[in-house]
């Protein structure tokens, strides 16, 4: 029986990741740093770092250091521009 609870939550465990998958918005065929600006001005900072590792071909400490720093350069440009 207990076996059976397991492989049962194994399923449902391959289910969500399968689902959870199809959900994520998938990177345009053209994919450029344009792309990643815009989900991060449209406040989807994951879909930005899923596209910089895709993009860039880097791991997940690096991605999220690469947003930092584009943050970091909208920032300054927002305080230049007076905005």
């Amino acid at each position: 029986m207990g076996v059976l609870i397991g492989v049962g939550l194994i399923v449902a465990l391959v289910a969500f990741v399968v689902i959870a998958s199809a959900l994520q918005p998938r990177p345009p065929d053209d994919l450029s740093e344009a792309h990643i600006r815009l989900a991060l001005q449209q406040g989807d900072r994951l879909t930005a770092i899923r596209w910089y590792r895709v993009l860039h071909g880097v791991g997940l400490r690096r991605a999220k250091e690469g947003i930092n720093a584009l943050l970091a350069q909208e920032s300054s440009s927002d305080k230049t521009h007076g905005e």
